[in-house]
């Protein structure tokens, strides 16, 4: 999975988020970050709505061949805590 691809691929989708969601501001667009993650942690209480759901919302703005590594690399990082602690 090449991350470099992936957040190149967020930073052209960041701008075009207001169109997707409706109660996002200009406040809401400088708190997004070039972390995937992070941001749809961040869209997630703003908007209450999950992140996984979130990113299906927005996959549609990414290219075809980064849908699903993006949806692996965002799993892996916003849930990498439910496997703490398992050996």
């Amino acid at each position: 999975m090449d991350i470099n691809n992936i957040e190149n691929a967020w930073d052209r989708v960041r701008p075009q988020l207001e169109e997707v969601f409706q109660n996002i501001d200009i406040y809401d667009m400088e708190r997004l970050s070039h972390n995937l993650p992070e941001s749809l942690e961040y869209l997630s209480s703003a908007c209450e709505e999950p992140p996984l759901e979130l990113l299906k919302k927005i996959s549609p703005l990414f290219p075809e061949e980064l849908r699903e590594p993006i949806k692996q690399y965002v799993a892996q990082n916003l849930y990498a805590w439910l496997n703490m602690g398992e050996d």
